[in-house]
């Protein structure tokens, strides 16, 4: 009687625990249905955008600062042109490096990306981005989506509906918690190319119908931690239902629990324009009235890719300065996880040109 019983008793509880386990998985499942039914809408209402931003950044190694930038962003569909200059200030880099990064215009016209240099009245244009950020700075715009996308990727990726169903089906919801007083689903997700000892978590508020709000990236083997926050945001009308619009976006990367490096993207409001009408001539850069215009592709054909750059930077820079100055692209890997965020900082340093070509 008493091995009956105790074999009742444990139908029970397992039966219970499979309850349990099903609960779970269900609410689960709901809980990640429901966020990406919400997320995904938002992206769809901007089809067009302008904006300024002030970026600045800081690093403990203070030969890697970054000088800050103020940057406008245009897109329009798949189109967009990104113009950049140097915030006035006293920066640690000679009058050569600082005519060329004073004032840079980089744009796509659904054809060609075109690269114009201002201070060396240079243009050079390809069929293909060959710079590891698509728009050449980081967009502010779409920091908060990299959980989804890579660096390489335009706004335009972001409405894919394809996408968010392939990155949805290898997540797993991790429950709730509390960012500014915004209630937040948390999801977590595997590392974009694969390596299983990064884990990306994303939260998402649920009043901002879902807007990712954070991305943290954690590094199971270093236990570095990149920290990408959307601190302040508006949210604006369309047609179509309210869009979240970032207004200052921070990014923070930590190892052995100590900051190495700390961005800021400053959205100024009075710049922000959503769905505006731009006319597709703002995305092509003219080069009628520009003296030196390079078609990268055919000197890539030409001489192969490693002589290629050098070519380019042998035009746009003086020879006589060039064994005085490098500018270093420091590629910061902020994802740990291949999605790198690409941005310019500067420093003098000694280069044997002759040794590279």
């Amino acid at each position: 009687m008493l091995e009956k019983s105790f074999k009742i008793t444990s139908r029970l509880v397992l039966i219970t625990v499979l309850e349990l386990i099903l609960y779970v998985t269900c609410v689960s499942g709901a809980e990640l249905s429901d966020i990406l039914r919400s997320a995904s809408q938002m992206p769809k209402r901007l089809s067009s955008y302008q904006f300024t931003v002030l970026f600045e950044g800081d690093a403990k190694n203070k030969e890697d600062q970054a000088a800050p930038q103020i940057t406008q962003f245009s897109q329009s569909g798949g189109l967009f042109v990104v113009d950049s200059q140097l915030k006035d200030g006293d920066y640690s880099i000679d009058d050569d490096a600082k005519s060329m990064l004073q004032h840079i215009i980089y744009a796509f016209n659904g054809s060609k990306y075109q690269w114009y240099i201002v201070g060396r009245d240079t243009v050079s244009f390809s069929d293909t981005c060959r710079h590891p950020n698509l728009y050449f700075f980081p967009n502010p715009l779409i920091l908060p989506y990299y959980w989804l996308v890579t660096a390489q990727s335009n706004w335009s990726d972001i409405k894919n509906e394809e996408i968010w169903n392939k990155r949805f089906a290898e997540a797993k919801y991790a429950g709730e918690i509390t960012i500014n007083d915004k209630i937040c689903d948390v999801i977590t997700l595997p590392d974009h190319e694969g390596n299983k000892d990064r884990k990306i978590f994303t939260y998402f508020a649920r009043d901002l119908g879902s807007y990712p709000l954070r991305v943290k990236i954690v590094d199971l083997t270093t236990n570095a931690i990149v920290f990408i926050d959307v601190e302040q945001y508006t949210v604006k009308q369309t047609e179509m239902g309210e869009f979240v619009f970032p207004l200052v976006i921070t990014l923070k990367h930590l190892d052995k629990a100590q900051i190495q490096v700390q961005m800021s993207w400053k959205l100024l409001s009075e710049s922000l324009q959503v769905n505006p009408s731009l006319d597709d001539d703002l995305f092509t850069i003219s080069t009628s009235r520009i003296g030196t215009v390079i078609d990268y592709d055919d000197v890539l054909k030409s001489i192969g890719a490693e002589k290629a750059g050098a070519v380019i930077e042998q035009v746009i820079t003086p020879r006589n300065k060039w064994r005085r100055m490098r500018i270093v692209v420091m590629i910061v890997n902020v994802l740990f996880i291949g999605l790198f965020i690409a941005f310019l900082v500067y420093r003098k340093r000694k280069n044997d040109y002759a040794n590279k070509t």
